[in-house]
């Protein structure tokens, strides 16, 4: 959780909370997983070339379901293979092509999500799909590759819906750019922690210095639990996980594929795989016995070209010693796509009029206030809370600040901009001078009346009495040294 730090006008709103009517993503309440910042998109398609396509099946009363086809790239993926791996962590389920990723570590056609029953629909559109494809004439073998959940409970899924055509459409449809979440594509029927589940993504951007990779996940959530967002017990709370009465079931899926750019060998893929489940783990799933769960990853790097001209192929590799930021941005970016899947799926009623509610995002505000509140008293009570610069020229050093380290700023009004450096946030006060003494620390109290009689017992000067702001008080004093500080509260 990055808490919204406050001073002189940073309580007058809440700005990290979000009460649009339309789903939010989780960043759009305020929680950022994890601490590597998400590529432009925070998606899978971050990653340059990927694409992600979805058909939507909604017929009558009980058909809730769709294809999701993720491509590589561009090109032809059969001609231009990728390094690809694959890692079954709970193999309860009906995944194809997987097995000869694993023999021969790349992949050739694109990954196709859809539901349980109608994997061999897609397979045998994948096949067709790749065949028709130019330059594939000679081709008499295809490793189609199809994950599914199984999204009986809203879906009549004994009907197989999907048909060939779904699947070749999701997969001439598919682009690169925003990717839709929640109930959609294979996403359109699924469940998740009690809630309804669907597609999500995300994605980890590596600062230059660790290697200036990208990583993507895509998850179709389907699967039971107890939903943990970013330490909050959400599912306790809202009274939805698995076991509760001792009686419900808690099996389902988890569909993870993985993307990146990061010049890695199949085994190494194989091991960014593996710590997805750990992402899963994250958000309260522990894997069931009846849990599909299983992760797919590829690299756009060291493309593999099928007709064979050297023995011996030259690639770069990424060193061992140097995987370890890919697989921290794997863990984060599945762990936000799983969020980003729960938070933007929509109510879904269907078959037999099964109904699945979407979580109820104004009881996540409601528990994400709560717990920003007590983080801003007693937990940080008397503790350093903010920093104040005084600047002659605001626009300038929000740009000296922004270039050199970062930092993100919001204006409130011509005199005042905060920032958040990622750990500690403050704020520039347009000034006619700048003292030359440093910044003003700014401490946090509970009691602001107790500290400033604390301060004027112990030899402190008061050198502003209390005041107030549009969210808070505070006053300054001066130590027995004679440095300045500040100490403020809400209350």
């Amino acid at each position: 959780m990055r808490r919204v730090v406050a001073s002189i006008v940073l309580l007058c709103c809440c700005p990290c909370l979000v009460h649009a009517t339309e789903r939010p993503r989780v960043r759009e309440l305020g929680i950022e997983p994890g601490i590597l910042q998400p590529g432009p998109l925070n998606a899978i398609t971050d990653v340059a070339g990927v694409k992600v396509g979805h058909v939507n099946l909604i017929e009558g009363r009980s058909i809730r379901t769709g294809v999701t086809a993720i491509v590589p790239h561009g090109g032809n993926v059969f001609q231009l293979k990728v390094p690809a791996a694959v890692f079954p962590a709970n193999a309860f389920g009906k995944a194809a092509g997987f097995l000869q990723i694993q023999e021969l570590g790349n992949l050739e056609t694109p990954i196709v999500l859809t539901n349980t029953l109608c994997v061999g629909t897609a397979v045998q559109t994948v096949v067709d799909w790749t065949l028709r494809q130019p330059g594939n004439e000679e081709v008499r073998s295809v490793n189609a590759v199809v994950g599914e959940t199984n999204d009986g409970f809203l879906n009549d899924i004994r009907r197989c819906a999907v048909r060939d055509v779904d699947v070749e459409r999701a997969i001439e449809e598919a682009e690169g750019g925003p990717v839709a979440e929640g109930s959609v594509g294979a996403g359109t029927g699924t469940s998740a922690f009690g809630w309804k589940g669907g597609i999500g993504t995300a994605s980890r951007l590596l600062p230059e210095s660790l290697g200036g990779f990208t990583v993507g996940a895509l998850v179709q959530s389907n699967f039971g639990g107890v939903l943990m967002i970013d330490g909050m017990r959400v599912g306790e709370a809202l009274g939805r996980y698995s076991f509760r009465d001792a009686v419900e079931a808690s099996g389902g899926s988890c569909m993870i594929v993985l993307a990146t750019d990061a010049p890695l060998s199949p085994r190494n893929l194989e091991r960014m795989a593996a710590r997805a489940v750990m992402g899963l783990a994250r958000t309260g799933s522990f894997m069931a016995n009846g849990s599909g769960d299983f992760v797919i990853a590829f690299s756009t790097r060291n493309p593999i070209h099928n007709e064979v001209i050297d023995s011996v192929r030259g690639e770069e590799l990424l060193h061992n010693d140097f995987t370890s930021p890919l697989f921290l941005a794997t863990v984060e970016a599945v762990e936000e796509a799983v969020l980003n899947s729960i938070l933007k799926a929509t109510t879904v009623t269907g078959r037999d009029g099964n109904t699945r509610e979407a979580i109820p995002v104004e009881q996540l505000v409601e528990m994400i206030e709560g717990r920003e509140g007590a983080m801003g008293q007693e937990e940080h009570d008397k503790r350093v809370d903010y920093v104040e610069f005084s600047v002659t020229d605001l626009e300038a050093a929000k740009a000296f600040y922004s270039a050199v380290f970062g930092w993100k700023f919001q204006d409130w009004g011509p005199e005042y901009a905060s920032f958040e450096d990622g750990r500690l946030a403050g704020g520039f006060q347009l000034s006619e001078e700048v003292s030359r003494g440093g910044p003003l620390v700014i401490i946090y109290a509970v009691d602001l009346e107790a500290v400033e009689a604390g301060v004027r017992a112990n030899g402190g000067t008061i050198a502003k009495e209390i005041f107030s702001f549009p969210g808070g008080r505070r006053f300054h004093f001066t130590d027995p040294s004679g440095n300045e500080l500040a100490v403020w509260s809400d209350k």
